[in-house]
């Protein structure tokens, strides 16, 4: 019986690291190396993988290089995208020329233009792509162009390489909530209080009109801080990163694998013993 019991046990644990083998490499998906992608935990995925987005080498004066990729968002919740442009081949000494500068860039997402200007200012910042909700799939067509007219035959044969960043981010922006405005029973008590001096009459005491408005300024000011709490609960708040759900870890085939090849073991030591 503790024979069958230790290698059952220690089939189960090799069992459940090769499935965590399994599952860490099903999961990694490598890219091109002019393409880098933050989020992928967020459902972000780019298709094609492996090829390369552009190829900027030896251009001329002219000359239009265009690509398409379709992007997709694998998870249920919805995230923002953005992508800019970096420099990855060394920047030029002072007085040689620098393609990265010439370069014109034109960005389409589902046929809408996002971005048309040059390459040097679409790396100065990130571009948004808008909202990607659940299972979303779209294509972005991009052109890179190098003028002809405004170019010299010194760029003639000349490239450069250039990483392309995609970055999607869970939280939603939102906007600075608006100041609440003054409510109009915050001006009550100054009004009761010009009304009570108007109709009290000469021969009543300072004293007595003093007690009169002291009495009932409080019955408005606790509406004023109720209607203060209320506005401070009604105050969007960003859109909390859920967890993704519908895939096991690696990390715990590899605990349950490494937990019963110890427990076949020590049954099969005390076996022998």
């Amino acid at each position: 019986m503790r024979r069958f019991l230790s290698k059952t046990f220690i089939f189960i644990g090799v069992l459940s690291l090769v499935l965590g083998t399994l599952n860490s490499f099903g999961r990694s998906i490598s890219y091109a190396e002019d393409l880098e992608l933050i989020g992928t935990d967020l459902g972000l995925e780019i298709i094609p993988t492996s090829t390369k987005l552009f190829d900027l080498n030896r251009l001329n004066p002219g000359d239009t290089k265009e690509a398409k990729i379709t992007i997709r968002n694998n998870y249920r919740s919805s995230f923002y995208l953005y992508m800019r442009a970096e420099r990855m081949s060394p920047i030029p000494e002072e007085g040689d020329i620098d393609l990265f500068e010439q370069l014109n860039l034109t960005v389409y997402l589902h046929g809408n233009i996002v971005y048309s200007g040059s390459m040097k200012d679409f790396a100065t910042s990130n571009i948004s792509l808008g909202v990607f909700n659940p299972n979303d799939i779209k294509d972005l067509n991009a052109a890179v162009y190098l003028p002809g007219s405004e170019t010299g035959n010194e760029f003639q044969g000349a490239g450069v390489e250039v990483k392309w960043i995609f970055i999607a981010e869970s939280d939603v922006p939102t906007e600075e909530p608006e100041e609440p405005e003054e409510s109009e029973e915050s001006e009550e008590p100054e009004e009761q209080e010009e009304i009570i001096e108007d109709r009290i009459p000469e021969t009543i005491p300072e004293e007595t009109e003093e007690e009169i408005i002291e009495e009932k300024i409080p019955e408005v000011a606790p509406k004023i801080i109720e209607e203060e709490e209320i506005i401070e609960e009604k105050i969007p708040q960003s859109v909390l990163k859920m967890p993704r759900t519908g895939e096991i870890p690696s990390s715990l085939f590899y605990g349950a694998g490494m937990l019963f090849l110890f427990i076949g073991v020590q049954i099969g030591f005390k076996r022998k013993k």
